[in-house]
Protein backbone atom coordinates (compact mmCIF):
# COMPACT_ATOMS: atom_id res chain seq x y z
CA UNK A 1 0.00 0.00 0.00
CA UNK A 2 1.25 3.58 -0.92
CA UNK A 3 1.80 5.81 1.91
CA UNK A 4 0.07 9.08 0.13
CA UNK A 5 -3.10 10.17 0.78
CA UNK A 6 -4.83 12.90 -1.01
CA UNK A 7 -8.44 14.11 -0.67
CA UNK A 8 -10.44 12.94 -3.81
CA UNK A 9 -11.10 15.86 -5.75
CA UNK A 10 -13.94 17.65 -6.97
CA UNK A 11 -15.99 15.71 -10.18
CA UNK A 12 -18.66 16.26 -12.00
CA UNK A 13 -22.00 14.87 -11.16
CA UNK A 14 -24.41 13.18 -13.48
CA UNK A 15 -27.95 11.89 -12.36
CA UNK A 16 -29.01 9.35 -15.64
CA UNK A 17 -31.96 7.53 -14.55
CA UNK A 18 -32.16 4.45 -16.32
CA UNK A 19 -32.21 0.89 -15.87
CA UNK A 20 -31.47 -0.27 -12.65
CA UNK A 21 -29.94 2.60 -10.47
CA UNK A 22 -30.50 6.21 -11.51
CA UNK A 23 -26.77 6.88 -11.99
CA UNK A 24 -25.85 4.44 -14.49
CA UNK A 25 -26.84 4.46 -17.73
CA UNK A 26 -28.02 1.16 -19.96
CA UNK A 27 -24.80 1.74 -21.84
CA UNK A 28 -21.78 3.97 -20.89
CA UNK A 29 -19.09 3.67 -23.53
CA UNK A 30 -15.49 4.37 -22.22
CA UNK A 31 -15.70 7.66 -24.36
CA UNK A 32 -18.76 9.89 -25.14
CA UNK A 33 -18.41 13.61 -26.85
CA UNK A 34 -20.09 14.57 -23.70
CA UNK A 35 -16.87 13.03 -21.55
CA UNK A 36 -15.15 15.84 -21.30
CA UNK A 37 -11.31 15.19 -22.50
CA UNK A 38 -8.86 13.79 -19.96
CA UNK A 39 -5.71 13.43 -19.10
CA UNK A 40 -3.60 11.97 -16.31
CA UNK A 41 -1.15 14.73 -14.27
CA UNK A 42 1.50 13.83 -12.22
CA UNK A 43 3.16 15.62 -9.48
CA UNK A 44 6.24 14.86 -8.26
CA UNK A 45 6.48 14.59 -3.57
CA UNK A 46 9.73 15.02 -4.14
CA UNK A 47 8.95 18.21 -5.75
CA UNK A 48 10.08 19.31 -9.47
CA UNK A 49 7.80 19.56 -12.79
CA UNK A 50 4.42 18.16 -12.84
CA UNK A 51 3.93 16.13 -16.37
CA UNK A 52 0.79 15.09 -17.91
CA UNK A 53 0.19 11.57 -20.19
CA UNK A 54 -2.89 10.80 -22.44
CA UNK A 55 -5.79 8.42 -21.75
CA UNK A 56 -5.68 5.65 -21.82
CA UNK A 57 -2.49 4.77 -23.52
CA UNK A 58 -0.39 6.85 -20.48
CA UNK A 59 2.52 8.15 -23.45
CA UNK A 60 3.69 11.36 -22.41
CA UNK A 61 2.04 14.50 -23.43
CA UNK A 62 3.98 17.38 -24.77
CA UNK A 63 3.43 19.88 -22.58
CA UNK A 64 6.24 22.16 -20.44
CA UNK A 65 4.90 23.62 -17.14
CA UNK A 66 6.59 27.45 -16.40
CA UNK A 67 7.75 26.29 -12.69
CA UNK A 68 8.53 23.62 -10.18
CA UNK A 69 6.67 22.30 -7.75
CA UNK A 70 8.01 22.03 -4.22
CA UNK A 71 7.73 19.25 -1.90
CA UNK A 72 4.55 18.10 -1.60
CA UNK A 73 2.76 16.17 1.42
CA UNK A 74 -1.00 15.65 0.10
CA UNK A 75 -2.68 15.87 -2.52
CA UNK A 76 -6.23 18.05 -2.05
CA UNK A 77 -8.09 17.87 -5.06
CA UNK A 78 -8.56 19.93 -8.60
CA UNK A 79 -11.20 22.49 -9.94
CA UNK A 80 -11.68 20.87 -13.22
CA UNK A 81 -13.46 24.07 -14.52
CA UNK A 82 -10.76 26.34 -14.61
CA UNK A 83 -7.99 23.13 -14.58
CA UNK A 84 -6.66 24.36 -11.26
CA UNK A 85 -4.68 21.47 -9.30
CA UNK A 86 -4.43 22.30 -5.22
CA UNK A 87 -2.06 20.20 -3.12
CA UNK A 88 -0.49 20.68 -0.01
CA UNK A 89 3.39 21.38 0.17
CA UNK A 90 6.09 19.79 3.30
CA UNK A 91 5.94 23.89 4.46
CA UNK A 92 2.07 23.33 4.98
CA UNK A 93 1.46 25.94 1.98
CA UNK A 94 -0.97 25.34 -0.27
CA UNK A 95 0.93 24.76 -4.04
CA UNK A 96 -1.23 25.73 -6.67
CA UNK A 97 -0.76 24.29 -10.26
CA UNK A 98 -2.82 26.15 -13.00
CA UNK A 99 -2.56 23.51 -15.77
CA UNK A 100 -3.81 26.02 -18.96
CA UNK A 101 -0.24 28.20 -17.96
CA UNK A 102 1.58 26.23 -16.43
CA UNK A 103 2.55 28.14 -13.73
CA UNK A 104 2.66 27.14 -9.89
CA UNK A 105 2.04 29.71 -6.66
CA UNK A 106 1.88 29.29 -3.41
CA UNK A 107 -0.79 30.72 -0.61
CA UNK A 108 -2.26 30.29 2.92
CA UNK A 109 0.27 29.13 5.01
CA UNK A 110 -0.04 26.25 8.04
CA UNK A 111 -2.77 24.70 5.98
CA UNK A 112 -4.22 22.02 8.27
CA UNK A 113 -6.88 20.71 6.37
CA UNK A 114 -8.24 21.42 2.80
CA UNK A 115 -10.89 20.49 0.86
CA UNK A 116 -12.16 21.72 -2.70
CA UNK A 117 -15.53 21.76 -3.27
CA UNK A 118 -17.79 20.75 -6.07
CA UNK A 119 -18.36 24.13 -7.17
CA UNK A 120 -14.13 24.34 -7.82
CA UNK A 121 -13.63 26.32 -4.36
CA UNK A 122 -11.05 25.68 -2.30
CA UNK A 123 -11.40 25.56 1.38
CA UNK A 124 -8.59 25.67 4.16
CA UNK A 125 -8.44 25.45 7.82
CA UNK A 126 -4.79 26.78 9.45
CA UNK A 127 -3.23 26.34 12.76
CA UNK A 128 -4.97 28.46 14.41
CA UNK A 129 -8.63 27.14 12.96
CA UNK A 130 -9.12 30.23 10.62
CA UNK A 131 -11.01 29.08 7.75
CA UNK A 132 -10.56 31.13 4.15
CA UNK A 133 -12.11 30.00 1.24
CA UNK A 134 -10.11 30.42 -2.13
CA UNK A 135 -11.10 31.12 -5.00
CA UNK A 136 -8.62 32.14 -8.46
CA UNK A 137 -7.46 35.28 -6.67
CA UNK A 138 -7.89 36.31 -3.06
CA UNK A 139 -8.79 34.43 -0.32
CA UNK A 140 -12.30 34.82 1.66
CA UNK A 141 -11.62 34.77 5.16
CA UNK A 142 -14.59 33.26 7.46
CA UNK A 143 -15.66 35.19 10.75
CA UNK A 144 -16.04 32.36 12.90
CA UNK A 145 -13.21 29.74 13.38
CA UNK A 146 -12.89 26.02 14.37
CA UNK A 147 -11.70 24.44 18.20
CA UNK A 148 -9.52 21.89 18.39
CA UNK A 149 -7.78 19.26 16.13
CA UNK A 150 -7.64 20.16 12.12
CA UNK A 151 -11.25 18.24 11.32
CA UNK A 152 -12.29 16.56 7.81
CA UNK A 153 -13.69 19.48 5.80
CA UNK A 154 -16.51 19.39 2.62
CA UNK A 155 -17.71 21.88 0.42
CA UNK A 156 -21.28 22.36 0.42
CA UNK A 157 -24.11 24.29 -1.95
CA UNK A 158 -24.25 28.19 -0.51
CA UNK A 159 -20.46 28.96 0.35
CA UNK A 160 -20.73 26.91 3.23
CA UNK A 161 -17.90 24.61 4.74
CA UNK A 162 -18.55 21.44 6.97
CA UNK A 163 -16.35 20.36 9.38
CA UNK A 164 -16.34 16.99 10.75
CA UNK A 165 -13.97 16.35 13.73
CA UNK A 166 -11.78 13.71 12.86
CA UNK A 167 -12.82 12.05 16.59
CA UNK A 168 -16.18 11.84 15.46
CA UNK A 169 -19.35 12.71 16.76
CA UNK A 170 -19.60 16.56 15.94
CA UNK A 171 -20.18 18.59 13.17
CA UNK A 172 -19.71 22.34 12.29
CA UNK A 173 -21.43 24.16 9.25
CA UNK A 174 -19.81 27.60 8.81
CA UNK A 175 -20.44 30.19 6.16
CA UNK A 176 -18.30 33.20 5.47
CA UNK A 177 -20.47 35.82 7.40
CA UNK A 178 -22.23 33.79 9.77
CA UNK A 179 -21.47 32.10 12.97
CA UNK A 180 -20.63 28.19 12.98
CA UNK A 181 -23.15 25.85 14.12
CA UNK A 182 -22.48 22.53 15.82
CA UNK A 183 -24.55 19.68 16.33
CA UNK A 184 -23.75 16.35 17.49
CA UNK A 185 -23.41 13.63 15.02
CA UNK A 186 -22.83 9.49 15.61
CA UNK A 187 -19.11 8.32 15.28
CA UNK A 188 -17.89 5.69 12.58
CA UNK A 189 -17.21 6.09 8.92
CA UNK A 190 -18.16 9.30 6.96
CA UNK A 191 -19.36 9.91 3.46
CA UNK A 192 -20.60 13.37 2.41
CA UNK A 193 -23.22 13.90 -1.12
CA UNK A 194 -20.63 15.59 -3.72
CA UNK A 195 -23.12 19.33 -2.97
CA UNK A 196 -22.78 18.63 1.23
CA UNK A 197 -26.54 18.45 1.14
CA UNK A 198 -26.64 15.25 3.26
CA UNK A 199 -24.01 13.94 5.76
CA UNK A 200 -24.04 9.98 6.26
CA UNK A 201 -22.27 7.74 9.38
CA UNK A 202 -21.77 4.33 9.45
CA UNK A 203 -22.50 3.03 12.91
CA UNK A 204 -22.46 -1.18 14.00
CA UNK A 205 -25.99 -1.86 13.12
CA UNK A 206 -27.20 1.21 11.16
CA UNK A 207 -26.53 4.43 8.79
CA UNK A 208 -27.61 7.69 10.45
CA UNK A 209 -28.40 10.82 7.45
CA UNK A 210 -28.02 13.95 8.60
CA UNK A 211 -29.08 17.38 6.79
CA UNK A 212 -26.34 19.73 7.86
CA UNK A 213 -28.43 22.69 7.40
CA UNK A 214 -30.88 20.96 9.94
CA UNK A 215 -34.20 21.82 7.69
CA UNK A 216 -35.07 18.16 7.96
CA UNK A 217 -34.87 15.64 11.07
CA UNK A 218 -32.10 12.89 11.30
CA UNK A 219 -32.93 9.76 9.94
CA UNK A 220 -31.81 5.84 10.63
CA UNK A 221 -31.13 2.94 8.53
CA UNK A 222 -31.15 -0.44 10.40
CA UNK A 223 -29.08 -2.99 8.51
CA UNK A 224 -29.14 -6.04 9.28
CA UNK A 225 -25.51 -6.91 8.82
CA UNK A 226 -24.76 -3.70 9.93
CA UNK A 227 -22.43 -0.95 7.95
CA UNK A 228 -18.52 -0.27 7.85
CA UNK A 229 -18.14 2.10 4.56
CA UNK A 230 -20.13 4.48 3.13
CA UNK A 231 -19.92 6.51 -0.27
CA UNK A 232 -22.75 7.97 -2.21
CA UNK A 233 -23.23 8.22 -5.82
CA UNK A 234 -22.56 11.34 -7.48
CA UNK A 235 -25.91 12.79 -8.10
CA UNK A 236 -26.15 11.72 -4.22
CA UNK A 237 -29.42 9.55 -5.38
CA UNK A 238 -28.03 6.55 -4.05
CA UNK A 239 -25.66 5.12 -0.83
CA UNK A 240 -23.37 2.43 -1.14
CA UNK A 241 -22.70 0.84 2.50
CA UNK A 242 -20.40 -1.68 2.58
CA UNK A 243 -21.36 -4.63 5.41
CA UNK A 244 -19.83 -6.96 7.89
CA UNK A 245 -20.61 -9.85 5.48
CA UNK A 246 -18.71 -9.12 2.69
CA UNK A 247 -21.94 -7.46 0.57
CA UNK A 248 -22.79 -4.08 -0.50
CA UNK A 249 -26.20 -2.62 0.07
CA UNK A 250 -27.37 0.33 -2.36
CA UNK A 251 -29.73 1.87 -0.98
CA UNK A 252 -32.60 4.54 -2.27
CA UNK A 253 -31.37 7.84 -0.70
CA UNK A 254 -34.73 9.35 -0.49
CA UNK A 255 -37.17 6.43 0.51
CA UNK A 256 -34.48 4.96 2.55
CA UNK A 257 -34.90 1.45 0.74
CA UNK A 258 -32.51 -1.52 -0.28
CA UNK A 259 -33.13 -1.50 -3.44
CA UNK A 260 -30.06 -3.93 -3.92
CA UNK A 261 -27.51 -5.72 -2.82
CA UNK A 262 -23.81 -6.81 -4.44
CA UNK A 263 -22.22 -10.00 -3.12
CA UNK A 264 -18.32 -9.80 -2.65
CA UNK A 265 -16.26 -12.52 -1.21
CA UNK A 266 -14.04 -10.52 1.09
CA UNK A 267 -15.36 -7.60 3.55
CA UNK A 268 -14.73 -4.58 2.41
CA UNK A 269 -13.21 -1.47 3.98
CA UNK A 270 -13.64 1.53 1.93
CA UNK A 271 -15.56 2.18 -1.15
CA UNK A 272 -15.02 5.00 -4.29
CA UNK A 273 -17.68 6.22 -6.63
CA UNK A 274 -16.43 7.01 -10.04
CA UNK A 275 -17.47 10.18 -11.53
CA UNK A 276 -20.64 9.50 -13.84
CA UNK A 277 -21.86 6.59 -11.40
CA UNK A 278 -21.55 3.98 -13.57
CA UNK A 279 -18.51 2.50 -11.53
CA UNK A 280 -18.07 1.61 -8.16
CA UNK A 281 -14.79 0.60 -6.56
CA UNK A 282 -14.26 -1.58 -2.82
CA UNK A 283 -10.83 -1.97 -1.16
CA UNK A 284 -10.68 -5.37 0.18
CA UNK A 285 -9.92 -5.21 4.06
CA UNK A 286 -6.38 -6.05 4.85
CA UNK A 287 -5.06 -6.63 1.10
CA UNK A 288 -4.10 -5.11 -1.91
CA UNK A 289 -6.85 -6.13 -3.69
CA UNK A 290 -9.76 -3.67 -5.31
CA UNK A 291 -13.08 -4.68 -6.64
CA UNK A 292 -14.07 -3.09 -9.65
CA UNK A 293 -17.81 -2.77 -9.52
CA UNK A 294 -19.82 -2.10 -13.12
CA UNK A 295 -22.92 -0.50 -12.16
CA UNK A 296 -24.57 -0.39 -15.74
CA UNK A 297 -27.23 -2.98 -15.88
CA UNK A 298 -26.92 -5.93 -13.77
CA UNK A 299 -23.98 -5.11 -11.52
CA UNK A 300 -20.80 -7.31 -12.15
CA UNK A 301 -17.89 -7.84 -10.36
CA UNK A 302 -13.99 -8.26 -11.18
CA UNK A 303 -11.10 -7.68 -9.00
CA UNK A 304 -7.59 -6.32 -8.99
CA UNK A 305 -4.30 -5.90 -7.87
CA UNK A 306 -3.84 -2.38 -6.24
CA UNK A 307 -3.23 -0.50 -3.75
CA UNK A 308 -5.45 2.42 -2.12
CA UNK A 309 -4.56 5.48 -1.13
CA UNK A 310 -7.25 8.92 -2.12
CA UNK A 311 -5.31 9.74 -5.50
CA UNK A 312 -5.67 6.36 -6.73
CA UNK A 313 -7.19 4.27 -7.83
CA UNK A 314 -9.41 5.96 -9.84
CA UNK A 315 -12.07 6.06 -12.97
CA UNK A 316 -11.70 8.50 -15.53
CA UNK A 317 -14.19 10.62 -17.16
CA UNK A 318 -13.91 8.29 -20.42
CA UNK A 319 -13.96 5.09 -18.27
CA UNK A 320 -10.25 3.97 -17.84
CA UNK A 321 -9.37 2.53 -14.75
CA UNK A 322 -5.86 3.95 -13.09
CA UNK A 323 -3.89 1.79 -10.32
CA UNK A 324 -0.80 1.58 -8.40
CA UNK A 325 0.13 -2.38 -9.16
CA UNK A 326 4.25 -2.60 -7.49
CA UNK A 327 6.31 0.87 -8.48
CA UNK A 328 4.14 1.39 -11.38
CA UNK A 329 0.88 3.22 -12.35
CA UNK A 330 -1.18 0.91 -14.55
CA UNK A 331 -4.16 1.69 -16.88
CA UNK A 332 -6.76 -0.68 -17.52
CA UNK A 333 -9.64 -0.94 -19.86
CA UNK A 334 -12.04 -2.55 -17.39
CA UNK A 335 -15.29 -3.37 -19.36
CA UNK A 336 -16.12 -6.83 -21.01
CA UNK A 337 -15.25 -8.86 -18.05
CA UNK A 338 -11.78 -8.55 -17.88
CA UNK A 339 -8.91 -5.52 -17.92
CA UNK A 340 -6.82 -4.99 -20.41
CA UNK A 341 -3.69 -3.27 -20.00
CA UNK A 342 -3.50 0.41 -22.15
CA UNK A 343 -0.76 1.88 -20.51
CA UNK A 344 1.64 1.73 -17.71
CA UNK A 345 4.24 4.71 -15.75
CA UNK A 346 7.16 2.78 -14.35
CA UNK A 347 8.31 4.23 -11.21
CA UNK A 348 5.29 6.26 -10.71
CA UNK A 349 3.85 5.10 -7.61
CA UNK A 350 5.72 7.09 -5.59
CA UNK A 351 3.74 10.67 -6.87
CA UNK A 352 0.52 12.13 -6.66
CA UNK A 353 -1.86 11.21 -9.58
CA UNK A 354 -4.52 13.33 -10.95
CA UNK A 355 -7.34 13.15 -13.79
CA UNK A 356 -8.59 16.66 -14.66
CA UNK A 357 -11.10 17.07 -17.28
CA UNK A 358 -8.07 19.08 -19.53
CA UNK A 359 -5.70 18.61 -21.86
CA UNK A 360 -2.88 21.11 -22.95
CA UNK A 361 -5.10 20.56 -26.34
CA UNK A 362 -7.69 22.34 -24.84
CA UNK A 363 -9.18 25.32 -25.32
CA UNK A 364 -7.23 27.97 -23.32
CA UNK A 365 -8.56 29.17 -20.24
CA UNK A 366 -8.26 33.15 -20.41
CA UNK A 367 -6.60 34.86 -18.04
CA UNK A 368 -7.63 38.63 -17.36
CA UNK A 369 -7.12 41.40 -15.20
CA UNK A 370 -9.78 42.20 -12.31
CA UNK A 371 -11.06 45.68 -12.63
CA UNK A 372 -11.80 47.82 -9.15
CA UNK A 373 -14.77 49.07 -10.30
CA UNK A 374 -17.35 47.10 -11.87
CA UNK A 375 -18.52 49.77 -13.55
CA UNK A 376 -16.21 49.92 -15.65
CA UNK A 377 -17.14 46.56 -17.30
CA UNK A 378 -18.90 47.79 -20.67
CA UNK A 379 -22.74 46.47 -20.25
CA UNK A 380 -24.60 44.93 -23.02
CA UNK A 381 -27.32 45.93 -25.22
CA UNK A 382 -29.85 43.96 -25.14
CA UNK A 383 -31.98 43.07 -28.11
CA UNK A 384 -28.88 43.41 -30.21
CA UNK A 385 -27.89 40.35 -32.48
CA UNK A 386 -25.42 39.29 -34.77
CA UNK A 387 -26.18 37.99 -38.17
CA UNK A 388 -28.33 34.41 -38.24
CA UNK A 389 -30.02 35.61 -35.10
CA UNK A 390 -27.13 34.48 -32.68
CA UNK A 391 -26.41 36.66 -29.47
CA UNK A 392 -23.16 36.69 -27.81
CA UNK A 393 -21.84 35.80 -24.51
CA UNK A 394 -18.65 35.64 -22.11
CA UNK A 395 -19.34 32.59 -20.10
CA UNK A 396 -17.72 31.77 -16.87
CA UNK A 397 -19.27 29.17 -15.48
CA UNK A 398 -20.62 25.53 -16.56
CA UNK A 399 -22.24 23.18 -13.97
CA UNK A 400 -24.78 20.67 -13.91
CA UNK A 401 -26.12 21.96 -10.48
CA UNK A 402 -28.85 24.39 -11.25
CA UNK A 403 -29.02 25.69 -7.70
CA UNK A 404 -25.55 26.95 -7.64
CA UNK A 405 -25.19 28.34 -11.24
CA UNK A 406 -28.19 30.29 -10.40
CA UNK A 407 -26.79 31.32 -6.65
CA UNK A 408 -23.52 32.48 -9.11
CA UNK A 409 -25.38 34.67 -11.27
CA UNK A 410 -27.15 36.00 -8.76
CA UNK A 411 -23.44 37.30 -7.38
CA UNK A 412 -22.85 38.79 -10.15
CA UNK A 413 -25.51 39.99 -10.84
CA UNK A 414 -25.45 41.78 -7.17
CA UNK A 415 -21.96 42.97 -8.12
CA UNK A 416 -23.40 45.15 -11.50
CA UNK A 417 -22.59 42.52 -13.82
CA UNK A 418 -25.37 41.46 -16.56
CA UNK A 419 -25.36 37.66 -15.49
CA UNK A 420 -27.99 34.98 -16.55
CA UNK A 421 -27.94 31.56 -16.39
CA UNK A 422 -28.70 29.65 -20.07
CA UNK A 423 -30.65 26.97 -19.47
CA UNK A 424 -29.29 23.06 -20.87
CA UNK A 425 -30.50 22.52 -24.44
CA UNK A 426 -30.58 18.95 -23.83
CA UNK A 427 -31.05 16.53 -20.58
CA UNK A 428 -27.58 16.27 -19.23
CA UNK A 429 -25.67 19.13 -20.56
CA UNK A 430 -25.07 22.14 -17.79
CA UNK A 431 -25.87 24.65 -16.85
CA UNK A 432 -24.06 27.63 -18.30
CA UNK A 433 -23.28 31.35 -16.36
CA UNK A 434 -23.00 33.80 -18.96
CA UNK A 435 -22.58 37.69 -19.27
CA UNK A 436 -24.30 39.40 -22.07
CA UNK A 437 -25.38 39.82 -24.49
CA UNK A 438 -23.21 41.94 -26.32
CA UNK A 439 -23.46 43.34 -29.95
CA UNK A 440 -20.09 42.14 -31.45
CA UNK A 441 -17.52 39.65 -29.93
CA UNK A 442 -15.18 42.54 -29.79
CA UNK A 443 -17.15 44.15 -27.34
CA UNK A 444 -17.56 40.85 -25.62
CA UNK A 445 -14.15 40.14 -25.77
CA UNK A 446 -13.23 43.97 -24.57
CA UNK A 447 -15.52 43.29 -21.35
CA UNK A 448 -14.26 39.96 -20.55
CA UNK A 449 -10.72 41.41 -20.19
CA UNK A 450 -11.78 43.70 -17.03
CA UNK A 451 -13.32 40.72 -15.66
CA UNK A 452 -11.16 39.54 -13.02
CA UNK A 453 -12.39 36.06 -13.90
CA UNK A 454 -11.61 33.28 -16.43
CA UNK A 455 -14.01 33.55 -19.24
CA UNK A 456 -14.48 32.38 -22.94
CA UNK A 457 -17.04 33.90 -25.76
CA UNK A 458 -20.29 31.78 -27.30
CA UNK A 459 -22.77 32.62 -29.08
CA UNK A 460 -25.99 31.57 -28.38
CA UNK A 461 -29.14 31.45 -31.19
CA UNK A 462 -32.17 32.79 -29.74
CA UNK A 463 -33.34 29.74 -28.97
CA UNK A 464 -30.85 28.97 -26.10
CA UNK A 465 -31.51 32.92 -25.00
CA UNK A 466 -33.73 33.17 -21.40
Amino acid sequence: MTRHRAVAGACLALAAACGGSPDAPDQAPVFTPSSPATSLVRLPVEGGLARAYSVPDLEPIEWEPQARLPGLERLVGVNGEQGIVFAVDTRSRMAILDLPSGRVRSALANVRAATVAADGLLYTVDSGGVVHAYGRRTPERFQSRIEGPPPRLHGAVGGRVLAVSRQGGELSVLAPRDSVAIRPIAEGPVAVTLWGDLLAVATDTAVRLYDPQGRRPEQTLELENGARALAFSPSGHQLYVAQDDGGIAMVERFSLDVISRIELPERVDHLRSGPFGRWLLAHAEGSDSVWVIDLAGEPSVEAIVSGWADDLPLVTASSVLVVRQGDDVVAFEPTGGAFTEQGRIEDGAKDLWVAPPWTPTSAPIAEAKPSDDPAETPGPLEGDTLDGGERVYLQVSSSRNPEWARELSDKLTAAGLPARVLEPPAEGDTYRVVLGPYPSREAAEASGRSLGMPFFVISAGEADTP
